[in-house]
């Protein structure tokens, strides 16, 4: 999501260097813009049947968005364990030790 704040992503030496940032709107977004700035219609039935439309969705995973007061960086602090900030769609054990690593290879000075 454009409203999330991701740390940069550097490829680790070695390997293809993708987009640094979040380059355009994700399906959060654009279903967040959709609900917000979609035009209404007159007839309040049809509009609440509209936005109920529009609303149905919010269980779609792909529409899943969690903002820093649900992140868990302190513990019995949050609501949602499934907000990880920095998290990406890679396993995340696989990440781990990447995290480790490449710090080390980013930094001038330091193979």
């Amino acid at each position: 999501s454009v409203m999330d704040y991701p740390a940069v992503n550097i490829a680790p030496r070695g390997t293809q260097q993708g987009q640094y940032f979040t380059t355009r709107p994700g399906p959060y977004d654009l279903w967040a813009l959709e609900f917000a700035y979609s035009p209404a219609v007159s007839d309040p039935q049809t509009e609440a049947e509209r936005l109920e439309t529009i609303l149905s969705r919010s269980t779609d995973p792909m529409l899943y968005f969690g903002n820093d007061a649900d992140d868990m960086r302190s513990p019995g602090k949050a609501i949602d364990l499934r907000c990880q900030p920095h998290r990406t769609r890679q396993r995340s054990h696989e990440r781990r030790g990447r995290q480790v690593r490449h710090p080390r290879a980013v930094i001038p000075g330091n193979a």
